[in-house]
């Protein structure tokens, strides 16, 4: 008989909790974001970069509290045109501390990680 059959399908059952933690830690995460806007398109080359970090700068200096998250795994370049440097910090129950730009605008880019 298969060992696995018999500890209850292995490490998956871990993997399971741990999946579950996780999506459970997103929702919470996201759920305290009142208003989510996601600039995308097919096509490399179009300004969303750009875009996106004019719209984070525009909203922070009109006072609202702006989180940029750049997830560009290819060419992330958000990091470099908000001036922020360094790595990303990690809090001790694994949070991840954005870099802060100005007043009111937290940039995580994949160049930080």
């Amino acid at each position: 008989m298969n060992t696995r059959e018999n500890n209850g399908g292995g490490c998956g059952g871990n993997a399971q909790a741990l999946s579950a933690e996780q999506d459970d830690l997103i929702k919470r995460s996201l759920g305290r974001i009142r208003h989510k806007l996601l600039v995308m398109s097919g096509k490399g080359g179009v300004g969303k970069s750009s875009m996106a970090s004019n719209l984070a700068v525009a909203f922070a200096t009109k006072g609202l509290r702006v989180g940029l998250l750049d997830v560009d795994l290819h060419g992330p370049s958000i990091a470099t045109m908000m001036g922020v440097e360094g790595l990303l910090d990690i809090t001790a129950d694994n949070q991840v501390l954005p870099l802060t730009h100005g007043e009111g605008l937290k940039v995580v880019s994949m160049q930080s990680l």
